[in-house]
């Protein structure tokens, strides 16, 4: 098995840029690229109900979702590359695909979020991922735009 670089993507328009660099680091070091996407596993929101729905039910249509989505995003971005999807916690769910396959390298994208607000930010997944992965991890900064955009991603977490 060829050393395989684990590139984590989200389906944003910041993977094309996380994607694009992952690329670059691949070619250069001979690598084969694994892109990974993970779906926030509906169980996680237990203490929420939510009447006449099943979680298994929403599992199978986020999944069916996302393959959609990711072969969408494979087809224009990254032809003949392999992807895994899986269903869980983001930052849990990269490390543990990263120590089972025994990747050489993890490159993932992480905004500099800077300003007063940065410490409520920082226990992203990408965040995690830095402190916690076995391998090396190439961080990729990506800039927030806006304030507008900085409040539209806060609430996406």
């Amino acid at each position: 098995m060829s050393a395989t670089v684990l590139v984590p993507v989200d389906l944003s328009p910041d993977s094309e840029i996380v994607l694009s660099r992952a690329q670059e680091f691949a070619s250069r070091s001979r690598l084969e690229i694994l892109l990974f996407h993970v779906v926030l596993d509906p169980s996680e929101f237990a203490g929420f109900h939510i009447p006449h729905l099943s979680t298994d039910i929403a599992r199978e249509e986020l999944l069916e979702g996302a393959r959609k989505d990711m072969e969408r995003f494979i087809a224009n971005h990254a032809p003949d590359t392999a992807c895994r999807i899986e269903m869980g916690v983001p930052f849990r769910e990269i490390l543990k695909a990263a120590e089972e396959m025994d990747v050489h390298t993890i490159v993932i994208g992480s905004h500099k979020w800077g300003g007063p607000l940065e410490h409520l930010f920082v226990s992203h997944a990408s965040e995690k991922v830095i402190r916690h992965a076995t391998c090396d991890v190439l961080v990729i900064p990506l800039q927030i735009e806006s304030e507008e955009q900085l409040m539209r991603r806060a609430r996406d977490f």
